[in-house]
C-alpha cells in the first residue's frame, strides 16, 4: 500500500468521523439544527471547529464537548465499547425529539405497508389467499 493511499483513506476515515460528529450535534428535524464540523490540527491539538445553520447553542458545543473528552479518555478497546454505548445513549437523549419524530414516521410507514399488502392478494397452489 502505498503512502498516497494511506493518507487517502485516512482522509476518507476523518471526513467520515466528522460527518457522523456532525450528525450526532443536529437534534431537531426541519434543518435548523444541522450542523458541520472541522478540525484544525495545531501544535497544542486538534481544534474543532463548530457551524450550523442557525448559531450552535450551548446545548449542541456542550454535547460536542462531552462526545470529544470521552473518546480522548479511551486507552483500551474494552473501554471503547463502554464509551460508544455511553454516546450512543446521550446522542439519543440530546436528540429524543427528532428519534421520537422519526419514530412515529417509521411507524406510519409500516403501516401503510401493512394496508398495502392487506389490499394484495398471491396464487398458492391455484388458490388465491391474502398474503
Amino acid at each position: 500500500m502505498s503512502l498516497e493511499s494511506t493518507d487517502e483513506s485516512l482522509q476518507i476515515r476523518c471526513h467520515r468521523f466528522l460527518d457522523n460528529l456532525s450528525w450526532l450535534c443536529d437534534y431537531r428535524t426541519g434543518g435548523r439544527t444541522v450542523s458541520s464540523i472541522a478540525v484544525e490540527e495545531t501544535p497544542q491539538g486538534p481544534i474543532y471547529w463548530l457551524a450550523a445553520n442557525e448559531s450552535p447553542d450551548k446545548k449542541v458545543r456542550d454535547h460536542l464537548e462531552r462526545i470529544l473528552q470521552q473518546l480522548d479518555s479511551l486507552a483500551s478497546s474494552e473501554e471503547a465499547s463502554a464509551v460508544e454505548l455511553a454516546i450512543r445513549r446521550q446522542s439519543i437523549q440530546f436528540s429524543r425529539e427528532k428519534v421520537k419524530h422519526y419514530f412515529r414516521q417509521l411507524g406510519k410507514a409500516v403501516d401503510q405497508a401493512k394496508g398495502r399488502m392487506d389490499n394484495q392478494v398471491s396464487v398458492k397452489g391455484g388458490t388465491a389467499v391474502p398474503c
